[in-house]
């Protein structure tokens, strides 16, 4: 079975991609434009606080500078810069570390002399981490929270309709009552499509029944006709008047009204339902079956150089309706007499399956394989007997498997496999 993907986890996994690539995007650019204000904020603060010591420039810093956590260098007057602090270039410099506190520097370069104004920000910075940390927990909290409502929401749209795939697997045409349950939770879409599926169901068990209806009626009707012409086709055979000019004439018609007869109870059995039809099935051994379905079949090789091989030479017993068995093999093997001009027809099982291999004729292998397919296709029934059409009907009645295999120059397999059976 090929492994399809599964539409819920994909847009559940689209929308959660696309929830994280707009939170990054936001993200970055909320980032970017913190970034660029908050270089403006030092630089406007930074700029009034070395205006407010230019006032006096030869004055020395306010005694409680430290206590503001603002730092004032100044070469000119000798005071000795941090390392840290000295060796950055002209201009606002943010994030620098020194003493395990973090600064932001304005530095003042003139005359190879430095100036330079610190400001501790390590508070800010830890208080801007901690709302960094809170800002990524709540984005993930959210991206969890909109996963889950989503999934939680699909599986309204998405589990009705599994739930109504379900039971169209557990449904069969041939019980009684065909008909999906209304769930009582289910939304309005999922309602009405539970109610057209229903409506839909309801409209092919008629169909279904009327089907069967007319099987069963045009088997009875005319069972009946055909019966009497069959019995008295036996009585004009035994009559002394009957010439040996008509006798072949009236074997084919009997020939031909127990072919009648053999279709009119194949229709009739696969009116009934497998429970009902499983009353007429019995234990069927092919190896003594084969033998009696060649003989009846032998007259139609009397104009050809043909010859039919029985290779069973083992039991091989399957359960069956006996009829439906016997016009099944008797249609195949059939055809294949009628698709061979001259050689043997090989008749043999392998494993579950009953093979009969043709010789051919006229065609290639191919050619004659493509014309089984086509005709199972379109359901000809040109040839004679209950047709491929029928044959069909009866194997999927069964579970069984009908299928042509081509051979290079050696004609074509019918393969009949009794799947699920023991030999």
């Amino acid at each position: 079975m090929i492994k399809r993907p599964n539409l819920r986890k994909r847009i559940l996994t689209g929308l959660i991609i696309y929830t994280c690539l707009l939170t990054v995007a936001v993200g970055l650019n909320g980032f970017i434009v913190n970034k660029k204000i908050e270089t403006l904020v030092w630089e406007t603060v930074l700029n009034l606080e070395i205006d407010y010591f230019y006032k006096d420039i030869n004055s020395a810093p306010p005694s409680s500078i430290e206590s503001t956590k603002l730092y004032w260098y100044d070469q000119n007057k000798g005071d000795l810069i941090p390392d840290e602090f000295n060796q950055l270039d002209n201009g606002i410099h943010d994030n620098v570390n020194y003493l395990d506190k973090t600064y932001v520097i304005r530095v003042i370069e003139s005359n190879k002399n430095k100036q330079v104004l610190a400001l501790d920000i390590t508070d800010i910075e830890r208080h801007e981490n901690k709302m960094l940390l809170f800002t990524i927990l709540l984005t993930i909290f959210a991206i969890l929270i909109i996963a889950f409502i989503t999934f939680k929401q699909m599986g309204k749209l998405f589990d009705p309709l599994l739930k109504i795939a379900d039971q169209l697997k557990m449904i069969s045409p041939e019980k009684d009552r065909i008909k999906i349950e209304v769930l009582s939770y289910e939304y309005y879409e999922s309602s009405i499509l539970t109610t057209a599926l229903n409506d839909y169901l309801q409209k092919s068990e008629h169909y279904l029944n009327q089907e069967k209806v007319f099987f069963e009626t045009a088997s009875h009707e005319l069972r009946t006709p055909i019966s009497v012409i069959s019995g008295a086709i036996e009585v004009i055979l035994q009559h002394p008047d009957t010439t040996d000019r008509l006798q072949p004439h009236l074997e084919r018609v009997s020939r031909i009204t127990a072919e009648m007869e053999d279709l009119l109870a194949i229709l009739l059995m696969l009116s009934r339902s497998k429970e009902r039809l499983a009353q007429y099935s019995e234990s069927i051994d092919l190896m003594n079956e084969i033998p009696q379905l060649i003989q009846y079949h032998q007259h139609l090789c009397y104009t050809k150089e043909l010859n039919i091989l029985n290779n069973i030479r083992t039991s091989f017993k399957l359960t069956a309706p006996l009829q439906l068995l016997r016009i099944t093999i008797s249609n195949l093997l059939r055809n294949a007499i009628e698709n061979s001009d001259k050689g043997v027809i090989n008749i043999y099982l392998e494993d579950n399956q009953l093979i009969i291999h043709d010789p051919g004729h006229g065609m290639t292998a191919e050619q004659i394989s493509d014309l089984y397919t086509q005709r199972a296709r379109n359901n000809e029934t040109s040839m004679r007997g209950i047709g491929i059409e029928l044959t069909l009907k009866i194997c999927n009645h069964y579970g069984w498997i009908l299928q042509f295999e081509s051979v290079q120059n050696q004609g074509t397999k019918s393969i009949l496999e009794f799947k699920g059976l023991e030999s």
